[in-house]
């Protein structure tokens, strides 16, 4: 990967010393040439500096895209310009062609020590793109374990308050997800941004489809055949083109979307338009119900020549059948198995009421500060009842009873707060097993969708006897653990547990 260092108004920079001055309008043209381009500057100059490039652009006619760091990080792969302080740039991701940094000379000026931390960012960045300073991960230590932050809520990318409010209010399923903008769906967004077929699981998966799309209409807007979107229903039609919409704004391009071969971003129901369609690249929301209802688009999408993707709510064999014939580095979160990614632990139900247990187990879970967890039971009296004792006992606790409940959204906007459910609604989650569910595949439905959320294991505990765990879930059982007593410790023994039960499974190739 090649490597540039640049301070304007900006100033090109070796690691040796200064090179040459550049107007704006320079180091915009200069930009033409690589992949990505950091631009370092106080904070308070980000949304002018950003305006500035942006005015650059257009006047050159440039397809290239600014955003800052502050507003934009959940788009960061659909950039191609980034300003931001040297304090947000420190988590940057390198980017895997040339990467263009520039250092704001005024800045330098209004604040002597500003040049001196861009130039350390700048050299961080240039060691470990360099490879220099690579060394091989270190092996969990479970004695130095950093146990609080193992329980705390996943971070988030950074967008701004137009774009959550519009996803809160048009597409609640997405703003409710426990995935939005994590790493996750910034990994989807990077994949098809650089032309991979993706499949995403969850709603989360669309808000990382939608700023591709507008990217590839600004960058190919010359092409006959424009992206194209499909949705299931003209309600789905509608949020969606909003959305697409505020994308467009958010990244400071003009894009025409609508339905119709003359649009530059074409956006269709199912049901208007029949295939074949000419697209430059296409994005299907709620794949499984539009293949399930309209059979006649899975060889359309199979054979398409451009770049797929596709936002499923189930994995049906009509998907798989289309994931099969696509795919070249298709992103599938799925279903795992019993893998070391889970760690799972069984608490005797036995001499104490489970109503009491599971009361007491999250008076001390709580205190390693958990985003959520989701308490299964296997019917909704079960469920009421749960809830009821938990909020009697003084905790935040919810009771769900479809997936598609309004509720989930003032859920997930609380920390510290517990889900008590009898239907599988999240994506990545902690559970605790009330009721042992029927089987073993569905067992692994409540653990949920396989998310990266900055830890390396999730926890499940079963509540119940150790008869009932090995009659109803043979299999799960083999890697389960007992419990470690429930007292004040509690967390920082589960977290212990979990790297010495992953470490094992390491070492025994399990």
């Amino acid at each position: 990967m090649d490597f540039l260092a640049v301070a304007p108004e900006l100033t090109i920079s070796s690691r040796t010393g200064e090179v040459s001055r550049q107007t704006l309008a320079g180091a915009v043209e200069l930009s033409r040439s690589v992949t990505t381009t950091l631009v370092l500057t106080l904070v308070h100059k980000v949304p002018q500096l950003l305006k500035a490039l942006r005015a650059c652009i257009q006047s050159q006619k440039h397809d290239k895209i600014a955003g800052s760091l502050f507003e934009h990080e959940w788009m960061a792969p659909c950039l191609d310009i980034v300003v931001a302080t040297p304090d947000e740039a420190r988590g940057f991701p390198a980017s895997s062609g040339t990467l263009l940094i520039l250092i704001d000379d005024a800045a330098y000026q209004e604040v002597p020590g500003f040049h001196s931390v861009a130039l350390r960012l700048v050299y961080a960045h240039f060691r470990t793109v360099s490879g220099k300073e690579s060394l091989p991960p270190p092996e969990l230590d479970p004695s130095k374990f950093r146990w609080l932050e193992w329980f705390s809520p996943p971070s988030r990318a950074r967008a701004s308050c137009t774009v959550q409010r519009l996803v809160a209010s048009t597409l609640p399923e997405a703003w409710s997800c426990p995935g939005r903008l994590d790493q996750v769906a910034t990994q989807v967004m990077d994949s098809f941004a650089c032309n991979d077929n993706v499949v995403c699981q969850g709603w989360s998966g669309v808000l990382a489809l939608l700023p591709c799309l507008v990217r590839e209409a600004v960058k190919h807007a010359s092409n006959e055949a424009a992206p194209l979107l499909l949705a299931p229903d003209h309600h789905r039609l509608l949020a969606l083109t909003q959305l697409l919409g505020c994308c467009a704004q958010e990244m400071g391009v003009s894009v025409k979307i609508g339905p119709g071969a003359h649009s530059t971003l074409r956006v269709e129901k199912v049901g208007d338009v029949e295939p074949p369609v000419s697209a430059s690249r296409l994005v299907v929301v709620e794949a499984d119900s539009i293949l399930e209802a309209h059979p006649e688009w899975a060889e359309f999408i199979a054979s398409f020549g451009g770049c797929v993707g596709l936002h499923v709510t189930h994995m049906t064999s009509a998907v798989e059948g289309v994931h099969k014939r696509f795919a070249r580095k298709a992103f599938v979160p799925r279903p795992p198995g019993v893998t070391l990614d889970v760690c799972h632990f069984y608490a005797l139900a036995e001499g104490k009421k489970k109503l009491d247990l599971v009361c007491d187990l999250w008076e001390q879970l709580q205190r390693g500060k958990p985003d959520k967890f989701s308490v299964f039971c296997n019917a909704a009296e079960t469920v009421a009842e749960v809830a009821k004792a938990m909020v009697e006992r003084g905790h935040h606790a919810y009771a769900i009873y479809t997936a598609g409940d309004p509720i989930l959204q003032e859920v997930y906007e609380r920390s510290l707060s517990i889900v008590v459910t009898n239907v599988y609604v999240r994506g990545r989650q902690d559970v605790i097993n009330y009721d042992l569910p029927a089987s073993d595949e569905d067992y692994l439905e409540r653990v949920g969708i396989d998310r990266n959320h900055g830890r390396r294991f999730r926890l499940v505990i079963n509540l119940a006897t150790r008869e009932e765990l090995q009659q109803a879930l043979p299999a799960s059982f083999q890697s389960m653990e007992p419990l470690p007593p429930i007292r004040r410790d509690l967390c920082k023994n589960i977290v212990i547990q979990c790297v010495r039960m992953q470490q094992q499974a390491k070492a025994t190739g399990c």
